[in-house]
């Protein structure tokens, strides 16, 4: 079976598997089958393009890649969502489908590596039952305290980023993730397109507006959340590891989603998103909302030379949408409204994250999700009153930023009454 249709039909079993609310043993085992199989053929295909590249390498016998004219010659091997930090770095862009756990691993260079899991580390660190988590048990880091108290290292968390990320709306959308070198990253955005003009023979172009850039920077913040869960639970429910995972990711995509769209730049919520940024487009006091409000937003970024591609909003004004009518069905009959033209191609999401107040319309492709340190994971059984109540503390925290590459390309709309 060629690899492509292969790798679609473990695509399509692993979001199936997602998309239950509960999984049994064997749908976990399949799911952590399937998983295993398709990192193994991302390591294949990665290790078939490498010995493809050096085989061009040697074939090349112009040295430094650079044109008998002595002009640098382009750097075509270099992907598209390569960027270059402020000191000429190339920093990896990772699109919604490519694993940030996959990266680091890469970047570590331990391939074939089994794969730990932080809820099989964490049940096994309350049950005391380390028989069948022997792999996490090597990579575990115990450290003292006034009682147990664990830390889940940097190579098992980052799989926790994953789990968020195919859980956070903005992700699923099209917003990228971008992993941080050191806690500032400064890496260029385009703030306006070029304006061309025709000129005369001789004469000289008259003006001067042509494209222009500047930086975004990312600062790393750091956010996190408490969850506790009994340890009778942990140690009988034979779905717990899964469980354990499921809410943990759960926990921080609703927070990258809040913070994406509703992150305001203050004390409390430093890392500035969608509701603050100046140079987003807007539209206030919408009242009711309407189709005509997401066609409007429509317009304003395809004035802007975007191309929206969803739009984001809460249950509750999605709901709204749905039921948009004409006619009160006594004077005159009742019909649906479909959405506009313009709006039929955006994929509609929902998030809880999102107040019902608001909507955010716009090309997804420019947020960008920066990760400085993945998904931290500290367990603890004698934080408050753990230990009378015989109960398990998990603290996760996450240090990153956000940003977006072109914030003409978004539209908000505020004011929405329901």
């Amino acid at each position: 079976m060629p690899n492509a249709l292969y790798e679609e039909l473990i695509e399509s079993r692993l979001s199936a598997l997602l998309e239950k609310d509960e999984m049994s043993n064997e749908e976990i085992k399949e799911h952590n089958r399937l998983l295993a199989e398709k990192e193994r053929l991302a390591r294949e295909a990665e290790h078939a393009d490498e010995k493809t590249k050096t085989k061009r390498r040697s074939q090349h016998d112009n040295p430094g890649n650079v044109s008998l004219t002595g002009v640098p010659q382009q750097d075509n091997e270099r992907p598209a969502d390569t960027w270059l930090d402020q000191n000429g770095r190339k920093v990896k862009m990772l699109a919604p489908n490519e694993s940030y756990a996959g990266y680091m691993r890469a970047q570590q260079e331990d391939h074939g590596q089994p794969r730990p899991s932080i809820g099989k580390a964490i049940r096994a660190m309350v049950t005391g039952d380390w028989s069948q988590a022997k792999i996490e048990a090597s990579a575990m880091d115990t450290r003292s305290g006034s009682g147990a108290h664990y830390l889940i290292p940097e190579e098992m968390s980052s799989e926790i980023i994953d789990l968020a990320r195919a859980k956070t709306v903005c992700i699923q959308a099209g917003a990228r993730t971008l992993p941080m070198g050191s806690d500032r990253l400064t890496i260029v955005k385009q703030l306006t397109d070029p304006s061309l003009e025709f000129k005369r023979e001789n004469d000289a172009f008259t003006g001067d507006d042509g494209v222009t850039f500047g930086a975004i920077s990312f600062t790393s913040h750091t956010i996190g959340q408490v969850v506790t869960m009994s340890r009778e639970l942990m140690q009988d429910a034979p779905n717990s590891a899964y469980m354990i995972e499921q809410a943990l990711a759960a926990s921080l995509a609703r927070k990258i989603d809040y913070l994406m769209l509703m992150g305001d730049g203050t004390s409390d919520l430093p890392l500035e998103g969608l509701i603050s940024d100046s140079n987003v487009g807007s539209t206030t006091s919408v009242g009711a909302i309407d189709w005509l409000d997401l066609h409007n937003a429509v317009i304003d970024i395809q004035t802007n030379n975007g191309e929206p591609n969803a739009y984001i909003c809460s249950p509750t004004i999605r709901g709204d949408l749905a039921t948009l009518t004409s006619g009160d069905g006594t004077n005159a009959a009742r019909m649906w409204l479909p959405a506009p033209a313009t709006v039929q191609p955006l994929t509609a999401l929902t998030t809880t994250a999102c107040p019902d107040e608001n909507a955010f319309v716009g090309d997804w492709s420019q947020a960008v999700f920066a990760v400085r340190q993945v998904g931290e994971i500290a367990v603890s059984y004698d934080a408050n009153e753990a230990f009378e109540r015989n109960q398990v503390k998990l603290r996760i925290t996450w240090r990153g930023d956000i940003g977006f590459l072109r914030p003409t390309f978004f539209h908000r709309l505020e004011g929405i009454t329901t």
